[in-house]
């Protein structure tokens, strides 16, 4: 049986995703600066009601973007680090201060 994992691939959805919070972050400012310049009280509150709604979207998907990102930059770090060590084990150069052996 083999696994195989693509840790190149992970960290480009790291990466991806830390773009993605950093992106609506910034989107965020957009349309917020009207209050008061637009001459109608209703537009005005509907403008308010979309860009309060909006800030809440982006709060729960840039919440959620940062921690998938944090996930998948953890996985490929545990990833490369299970692999080196293998790699090592396997050519005789653990690292392992202490062995264990199971029966």
């Amino acid at each position: 049986m083999t696994f195989s994992v693509e840790t190149e691939t992970l960290r480009a959805l790291a990466d991806d995703l830390a773009r993605v919070d950093s992106e609506l972050k910034g989107l965020s400012g957009l349309v917020g600066g009207y209050a008061g310049l637009l001459g109608a009280s209703k537009v005005e509150s509907a403008l308010n009601d979309f860009v309060h709604n909006w800030s809440q979207g982006v709060q729960m998907v840039t919440s959620n973007a940062a921690g998938l990102q944090q996930v998948a930059a953890n996985a490929a770090d545990a990833y490369d680090a299970a692999d080196q060590s293998i790699g090592q084990a396997a050519a005789g150069n653990s690292t392992s201060s202490s062995s264990s052996s199971r029966s």
